[in-house]
């Protein structure tokens, strides 16, 4: 179970001054990719799989978001086709 440390080390985190960097070609306040790392460790460690297990699930739910939100400016771009000799 996760303790009480935990959860208000995860609530300072939530609530740290909001400091923009780039992760992952994208931008997130520092504190949520901080925030997400240590949750990420938690989840990890109490459920007994991998740390990048959770990570891969944000990733594929970001990527899903961002295909969702631009499906029409992705489907405006003509695909790049090798003209064979």
């Amino acid at each position: 179970m996760l303790t009480k440390k935990c959860w208000s080390g995860l609530k300072q985190l939530m609530t740290t001054q909001d400091k923009r960097t780039t992760t992952h070609n994208s931008t997130y306040p520092q504190v949520a990719v901080q925030w997400l790392n240590q949750a990420s460790c938690l989840l990890s460690n109490y459920f007994g799989n991998s740390v990048r297990f959770w990570l891969g699930l944000q990733d594929d739910y970001d990527v899903e978001e961002e295909m969702s939100k631009k499906a029409k400016e992705f489907k405006a771009i003509k695909q790049y086709k090798i003209n064979a000799a």
